[in-house]
C-alpha cells in the first residue's frame, strides 16, 4: 500500500510533522511505501539550519526517513513565501509544486492529511 501524508503546520507549533514521522516509521516497518508532502508552515522543518532546542528535531526526522526511501516533497511556493531557497534545504528534501502533490495523491493508496 502507497500512503502519502500531506502536512501544512509548522514542526513545532504543532505535532502534525512527528505524528506523520512515526506513522511513517511504522508503515515502512510494515513493507509500505510512503510519501510525503509539506505546504504552508510545514516547509520550515526542511530548511537544514532549522534549530530545535530541546525539542526532537523535525528536520533531521525527516532526512532520517528520506535515508529509508521516504519521498519528501516541500511547496515551492510555500518556501519562496517564506524566503527559503534550494540551497537551504537538508539533504534529501525537495521543492516541488502542486502537480506534484497531484501526481502523489493519484498515485496513493491512502492519503492523509494535517492541517490547521
Amino acid at each position: 500500500m502507497r500512503l502519502v501524508f500531506v502536512v501544512r503546520t509548522g514542526p513545532y507549533a504543532f505535532q502534525h510533522i512527528q505524528t506523520v514521522t512515526d506513522l511513517s516509521k511504522a508503515a515502512l516497518a510494515k513493507g509500505h511505501e510512503v510519501g510525503i508532502f509539506l505546504a504552508e508552515d510545514a516547509v520550515v522543518a526542511m530548511n537544514a539550519g532549522c534549530q530545535t532546542g530541546s525539542q526532537a528535531n523535525m528536520t533531521q526526522a525527516l532526512v532520517n526517513l528520506v535515508a529509508q526511501g521516504v519521498e519528501i516533497k516541500g511547496c515551492g511556493a510555500c518556501c519562496q513565501v517564506r524566503g527559503q531557497k534550494r540551497s537551504e534545504l537538508a539533504e534529501g528534501l525537495k521543492m516541488a509544486g502542486i502537480a506534484t502533490l497531484a501526481k502523489m495523491v493519484n498515485e496513493a493508496d491512502r492519503v492523509l492529511s494535517f492541517g490547521y
